[in-house]
């Protein structure tokens, strides 16, 4: 069951466009739509584990070992937004580019330091895996049972 959170769609769009913008500048390469999907689980998670509500309100389904945000999978061909744009590249593969800077007023100060932080160690994490040391894992399930998932 998907929680109301207030200017949701707004907060949605500002989250992709804040993860577009800081991915490609800590990695200097373009965000990919299933490294969006993942940061998006993980600011809903962070959120319902700290306040005990998800920041953005998603509802999740999981694809393999990954959380899939069911509202921004269906939408994705036809969504068009002034701060991002999803680049097709085959295979249904998107890329997804920042067009605009994010407007994070809506968020809290835990979440915007929750979204910095989610870049920073996927960037870090995405350095050591491009090198050979590994991948990060989530791990025995809670974060899979902690979100709203049909």
């Amino acid at each position: 069951m998907a929680v109301t959170v207030p200017n949701r769609e707004e907060r949605i769009k500002n989250a992709i466009c804040f993860f577009a913008s800081e991915h490609r500048r800590l990695t200097g390469r373009p965000l990919t739509h299933t490294s969006l999907y993942k940061y998006l689980a993980f600011l809903d998670y962070a959120s319902i584990e700290k306040t005990g509500r998800p920041a953005l309100g998603l509802l999740y389904r999981t694809k393999g070992r990954h959380p899939l945000p069911v509202v921004t999978h269906a939408k994705l061909h036809s969504l068009r937004e002034d701060r991002f744009i999803f680049l097709p590249q085959g295979q249904g593969r998107y890329l997804v580019a920042a067009t605009a800077e994010p407007d994070l007023s809506s968020f809290s100060p835990f979440e915007v330091s929750e979204m910095k932080s989610l870049v920073e160690t996927s960037s870090l994490v995405d350095v050591r895996t491009r090198r050979g040391a590994g991948a990060m894992l989530i791990r025995g399930g809670s974060f899979r049972a902690a979100l709203p998932c049909i």
